[in-house]
């Protein structure tokens, strides 16, 4: 793969491959039901051009990872809250907050606490 041209074969695969999968994710999941809480993160969309590949997959991350938008555009303010609540009882909610360890065990909704991005860079550092 030294060559331009397989890069860029490469990069085609790879964004049909994507394309395919969101295609997948969205057929198989059409009908989740109701969001109560309105998340924004939800609604940014995928939108990637086979030509512009990178640029496409960019912007995305970009866009799902803009916290300050995100949270601009809540409509709910009691975010955890509301995301324990209303999570299905039959799904584990998987979380980095520290909230979720007191709001879960109450309603006894499973969950599972992951170490924190930080958190994980500190440990492979030290």
């Amino acid at each position: 793969m030294s060559r331009s041209q397989d890069k860029e074969k490469a990069l085609q695969i790879l964004g049909l491959y994507i394309k395919r999968f969101e295609l997948l994710l969205r057929k198989k999941y059409a009908n989740i039901g109701q969001d109560a809480t309105a998340c924004a993160r939800a609604i940014v969309p995928l939108k990637v051009e086979l030509n512009n590949l990178a640029e496409g997959l960019k912007r995305f991350t970009d866009e799902f990872g803009d916290v300050e938008t995100c949270r601009s555009q809540c409509k709910e303010k009691i975010g955890d809250a509301v995301i324990a609540l209303n999570a299905p009882r039959q799904m584990r909610l998987e979380h980095t907050d520290n909230s979720f360890d007191y709001l879960c065990p109450p309603i006894e909704q499973p969950h599972h606490k992951h170490p924190s991005e930080n958190q994980v860079l500190t440990d492979s550092s030290g």
